[in-house]
């Protein structure tokens, strides 16, 4: 059993948290039972730890993506120089473009052509944020409108930690949601690597 708590982003989007115990085995939020539960949805939704910033998901409704996008967070909004690091490989570096400007999210790929975001084309959109006070890390799940998703190098939405650290951004990637306790300076199991945001500019309006 789920016990879920929804939210309504938009008329064509939603998100939702998860409001079980962390399942030992499985490492999921779920109820397990062998027999049919008779408690009430107080006691059955009512974790010993509640859920973190990060275990949010979203559902959207493909057809009305447009309808769905939000704005970037403004830690975020700019032109920036970056480079991507996965275990002991580290590419992109100076000669590296992305512009994260309203809704969108968009790596140029004829500067450095390593794949981001999961997405194909390398522009994605934001469709929602969280923000954990504590640890001062956003959580962006972004929306991939590339046709074709494979589910293996491309995924429809990924979830980015970011941080700011002084004079630069780091960020971890995450296919689909957010992982639990992901932050922005670790890879991810099913992530891609790590990022680092230099800032060069500013949008133009």
């Amino acid at each position: 059993m789920r016990c879920i708590r929804w939210t309504k982003l938009t008329d064509f989007s939603y998100s939702y948290v998860v409001y079980n115990d962390l399942d030992t085995v499985n490492g999921y939020r779920v109820q397990l039972a062998t027999t049919p539960l008779s408690s009430s949805i107080q006691t059955s939704c009512s974790p010993t730890t509640n859920p973190s910033a990060e275990e949010f998901h979203v559902l959207v409704k493909t057809v009305s993506s447009l309808s769905v996008y939000k704005e970037c967070p403004s830690l975020l909004q700019g032109l920036w120089k970056y480079e991507h690091q996965s275990l002991n490989t580290t590419s992109c570096r100076a000669d590296s473009s992305l512009s994260v400007c309203g809704t969108t999210v968009k790596f140029n790929y004829q500067k450095c052509n390593k794949t981001q975001a999961f997405s194909e084309g390398g522009e994605v959109n934001c469709i929602h944020t969280k923000m954990d006070n504590v640890s001062q890390h956003y959580f962006t799940i972004v929306y991939n409108a590339d046709e074709n998703i494979d589910t293996l190098t491309t995924h429809r939405f990924t979830c980015f930690a970011f941080v700011q650290n002084e004079s630069v951004v780091q960020a971890s990637d995450s296919a689909g949601s957010c992982e639990p306790s992901q932050t922005a300076t670790n890879r991810q199991t099913d992530g891609s690597g790590t990022l680092l945001l230099q800032k060069s500019g500013v949008c133009r309006k």
